[in-house]
């Protein structure tokens, strides 16, 4: 697992800027609905998962490194949502959500606590040539993420 550097302070900071705090990754999940009786999918989660201590066992939303970590994971959040806006606003639409006070352990992390952060892209309309306009936007934010240096899970 690599480790991503950003930084403690990032509500004022740059996505590029680095400190050695933090292991980030991301995982992408299919966001879907039934619609004239078939699920399609309507858009997709990234969901910006992190750590910054090396207890597996650490669960504590109040701590200061935490709220760090969270408050950069939002900054990258935004960052990605506004790159892509920037470029597919006329079809998609971007939201963060923070999660507020979320700790997850995953198994495909060794059930090792992490916050998390997601930005939620949904459709403005169900079209024709969805599955190209998905290829065109997910490769634009794994561009994005690979410049971050933030590795997919």
């Amino acid at each position: 697992m690599a480790t991503v550097t950003i930084p403690e302070k990032s509500l004022s900071s740059s996505p590029h800027q680095c400190t050695d705090n933090y292991v980030v990754f991301w995982h992408l999940w299919p966001q879907q609905a039934v619609m004239d009786n078939e699920r399609r999918q309507v858009g997709f989660e990234l969901e910006l998962m992190g750590s910054h201590s090396p207890d597996a066992g650490h669960l504590d939303p109040g701590c200061t490194k935490c709220r760090g970590l969270r408050a950069a994971l939002v900054t990258v959040a935004e960052h990605l949502a506004d790159d892509i806006l920037s470029k597919f606003g006329d079809s998609v639409t971007a939201e963060v959500d923070p999660h507020a006070a979320s700790i997850i352990c995953s198994p495909s992390f060794a059930y090792r606590a992490c916050i998390t952060v997601s930005v939620i892209f949904a459709h403005k309309q169900l079209l024709d040539g969805e599955a190209a306009r998905d290829e065109s936007i997910l490769a634009r934010l794994k561009q994005c993420l690979v410049d971050l240096k933030i590795p997919e899970h």
